[in-house]
Protein backbone atom coordinates (compact mmCIF):
# COMPACT_ATOMS: atom_id res chain seq x y z
CA UNK A 1 0.00 0.00 0.00
CA UNK A 2 1.08 3.46 -0.81
CA UNK A 3 -0.59 6.07 1.07
CA UNK A 4 -1.42 9.58 -0.69
CA UNK A 5 1.36 11.51 -0.84
CA UNK A 6 3.84 8.42 -0.31
CA UNK A 7 6.50 7.42 -2.68
CA UNK A 8 6.63 4.21 -1.08
CA UNK A 9 5.05 0.99 -0.30
CA UNK A 10 3.94 0.73 3.50
CA UNK A 11 2.83 -3.16 3.51
CA UNK A 12 -0.41 -4.74 3.46
CA UNK A 13 -2.83 -2.47 5.65
CA UNK A 14 -6.16 -1.12 5.51
CA UNK A 15 -8.01 1.21 7.65
CA UNK A 16 -11.94 0.28 9.13
CA UNK A 17 -14.65 2.08 10.01
CA UNK A 18 -16.73 1.04 13.00
CA UNK A 19 -20.46 1.88 12.19
CA UNK A 20 -23.88 1.09 13.73
CA UNK A 21 -23.90 0.43 17.55
CA UNK A 22 -21.01 -1.48 17.86
CA UNK A 23 -18.01 -0.29 19.68
CA UNK A 24 -14.39 -0.84 19.18
CA UNK A 25 -12.22 -1.26 22.18
CA UNK A 26 -8.47 -1.47 23.13
CA UNK A 27 -8.53 -5.18 23.13
CA UNK A 28 -6.65 -7.80 21.17
CA UNK A 29 -8.82 -11.27 20.13
CA UNK A 30 -6.69 -14.61 20.91
CA UNK A 31 -8.89 -17.13 19.91
CA UNK A 32 -10.74 -18.09 17.00
CA UNK A 33 -13.74 -16.85 15.05
CA UNK A 34 -16.47 -17.68 17.68
CA UNK A 35 -13.47 -16.94 21.01
CA UNK A 36 -14.51 -13.98 23.40
CA UNK A 37 -11.00 -14.43 25.08
CA UNK A 38 -8.86 -11.02 24.62
CA UNK A 39 -6.28 -9.22 26.25
CA UNK A 40 -5.46 -5.33 26.72
CA UNK A 41 -3.59 -3.38 24.24
CA UNK A 42 -1.40 -1.99 26.74
CA UNK A 43 0.15 0.54 23.36
CA UNK A 44 2.08 0.07 19.86
CA UNK A 45 5.54 -1.00 19.67
CA UNK A 46 7.70 2.27 19.65
CA UNK A 47 10.64 0.62 17.45
CA UNK A 48 10.71 -1.01 14.36
CA UNK A 49 10.79 -4.93 14.34
CA UNK A 50 14.23 -6.20 14.66
CA UNK A 51 15.62 -9.50 13.40
CA UNK A 52 15.36 -11.63 16.81
CA UNK A 53 12.15 -9.93 18.32
CA UNK A 54 9.62 -12.14 19.47
CA UNK A 55 6.16 -12.13 18.72
CA UNK A 56 2.37 -13.67 18.86
CA UNK A 57 -0.05 -13.96 16.39
CA UNK A 58 -4.06 -13.78 16.97
CA UNK A 59 -5.35 -15.37 13.72
CA UNK A 60 -9.51 -16.20 13.72
CA UNK A 61 -8.35 -20.00 12.09
CA UNK A 62 -5.16 -20.40 14.40
CA UNK A 63 -6.07 -18.33 17.94
CA UNK A 64 -3.26 -16.86 19.29
CA UNK A 65 -0.16 -18.25 18.78
CA UNK A 66 3.80 -17.28 20.02
CA UNK A 67 7.04 -18.37 19.39
CA UNK A 68 7.68 -16.00 16.20
CA UNK A 69 10.74 -14.97 16.00
CA UNK A 70 11.93 -12.32 13.58
CA UNK A 71 13.91 -13.01 10.57
CA UNK A 72 13.64 -10.43 8.10
CA UNK A 73 12.62 -7.12 7.76
CA UNK A 74 11.62 -4.59 5.00
CA UNK A 75 11.33 -7.84 2.93
CA UNK A 76 9.49 -8.30 -0.34
CA UNK A 77 7.17 -11.14 -0.39
CA UNK A 78 5.65 -12.75 -3.15
CA UNK A 79 3.00 -14.52 -2.71
CA UNK A 80 1.20 -18.01 -4.80
CA UNK A 81 -0.94 -15.97 -7.02
CA UNK A 82 1.28 -13.40 -8.10
CA UNK A 83 0.60 -10.28 -5.04
CA UNK A 84 3.96 -8.97 -3.96
CA UNK A 85 3.81 -7.36 -0.95
CA UNK A 86 7.12 -4.95 -0.26
CA UNK A 87 8.06 -3.71 3.02
CA UNK A 88 7.01 -6.60 5.38
CA UNK A 89 8.16 -8.31 8.39
CA UNK A 90 9.06 -11.88 7.36
CA UNK A 91 9.18 -14.41 10.72
CA UNK A 92 9.58 -17.97 11.74
CA UNK A 93 8.96 -20.81 14.06
CA UNK A 94 9.16 -24.46 14.11
CA UNK A 95 6.82 -25.91 16.36
CA UNK A 96 2.66 -25.38 16.75
CA UNK A 97 0.34 -24.04 14.54
CA UNK A 98 1.20 -22.14 11.87
CA UNK A 99 -0.67 -19.13 10.43
CA UNK A 100 -3.56 -20.15 7.83
CA UNK A 101 -5.60 -18.52 5.16
CA UNK A 102 -7.97 -16.56 7.30
CA UNK A 103 -6.12 -15.58 9.19
CA UNK A 104 -5.00 -12.10 7.44
CA UNK A 105 -5.47 -8.94 9.00
CA UNK A 106 -5.31 -9.91 12.80
CA UNK A 107 -3.01 -8.78 14.92
CA UNK A 108 0.69 -9.48 15.58
CA UNK A 109 2.25 -8.81 19.33
CA UNK A 110 4.21 -8.95 21.93
CA UNK A 111 3.08 -9.78 25.98
CA UNK A 112 4.48 -8.34 28.57
CA UNK A 113 4.72 -9.77 32.02
CA UNK A 114 1.00 -8.51 33.23
CA UNK A 115 -0.64 -10.67 29.98
CA UNK A 116 -0.98 -7.44 28.39
CA UNK A 117 -0.37 -6.67 24.36
CA UNK A 118 1.78 -4.50 22.56
CA UNK A 119 0.45 -3.89 19.22
CA UNK A 120 3.34 -4.86 16.41
CA UNK A 121 1.49 -5.56 13.13
CA UNK A 122 -1.11 -6.93 10.82
CA UNK A 123 -1.01 -10.14 9.98
CA UNK A 124 -0.50 -10.35 5.70
CA UNK A 125 0.45 -14.25 5.12
CA UNK A 126 2.37 -16.88 5.88
CA UNK A 127 2.29 -20.58 6.22
CA UNK A 128 4.38 -23.43 6.30
CA UNK A 129 4.14 -26.30 8.13
CA UNK A 130 3.63 -29.32 5.63
CA UNK A 131 0.37 -30.91 5.55
CA UNK A 132 -0.47 -30.94 8.92
CA UNK A 133 0.26 -26.80 8.96
CA UNK A 134 2.10 -27.52 12.11
CA UNK A 135 5.94 -26.32 12.08
CA UNK A 136 8.83 -28.29 12.47
CA UNK A 137 12.52 -28.42 11.65
CA UNK A 138 12.27 -29.52 8.01
CA UNK A 139 8.87 -27.54 7.56
CA UNK A 140 8.90 -24.28 9.15
CA UNK A 141 5.90 -21.81 9.71
CA UNK A 142 7.00 -18.51 8.07
CA UNK A 143 4.63 -15.11 9.27
CA UNK A 144 4.35 -12.18 6.90
CA UNK A 145 3.27 -9.02 8.35
CA UNK A 146 2.86 -5.19 8.07
CA UNK A 147 5.06 -3.51 10.91
CA UNK A 148 2.56 -1.10 13.50
CA UNK A 149 5.11 1.71 12.60
CA UNK A 150 4.45 1.63 8.96
CA UNK A 151 0.71 1.94 9.82
CA UNK A 152 1.46 4.83 12.18
CA UNK A 153 3.26 6.43 10.02
CA UNK A 154 0.44 6.03 6.97
CA UNK A 155 -2.95 6.43 8.75
CA UNK A 156 -4.53 8.93 10.84
CA UNK A 157 -4.71 8.32 14.79
CA UNK A 158 -3.13 5.89 16.76
CA UNK A 159 -3.81 2.77 18.74
CA UNK A 160 -6.08 2.57 21.41
CA UNK A 161 -4.59 1.95 24.80
CA UNK A 162 -6.75 -0.08 27.21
Amino acid sequence: MAGAGQKYFAGDLALYQVLGPEKAAARIFRGGERSTKSRVVADRWKRWAQKGDKVCTGGMVTGERCGWKVTATQATVKYEKGTVAKNVVVARKTESACVRKGDSGGPVYTVDGKGRAYARGIISGGGGGGGDHSGGLFDPCELVFTDIGLAHSALPGTVARG
